[in-house]
């Protein structure tokens, strides 16, 4: 049995990791195009003031052309709240 074409080339973009924290950002890019994903760049630029935040980013985006590739962030534990609510009522139709 063959596999349908949208399932049997599976082909992925680069996925680049923007991390900020407190001291800086975090970088990495992981390329999908071999055998086995490959790390294509790792770095950490340092900001010593928030003001600093705005040029990093900037600056970052610029040399590794991020506005052109998939971007993903994590947050660390306790930048996030999950707020659980009761399910309103709806009229039935």
């Amino acid at each position: 049995m063959q596999l349908p074409a949208f399932l049997s080339r599976r082909r992925f973009s680069p996925l680049t990791a923007v991390v900020p924290a407190a001291d800086g950002l975090s970088l990495a890019m992981i390329d999908f195009d071999g055998a086995k994903p490959g790390i294509e760049f790792c770095e950490f630029i340092p900001w010593a003031t928030p003001a600093e935040r705005v040029q990093v980013l900037t600056q970052a985006a610029s040399k590794h052309k991020l506005h052109k590739q998939q971007c993903v962030t994590v947050m660390n534990y306790g930048d996030y709240n999950i707020l659980s609510v009761e399910a309103p009522e709806v009229p039935a139709l």
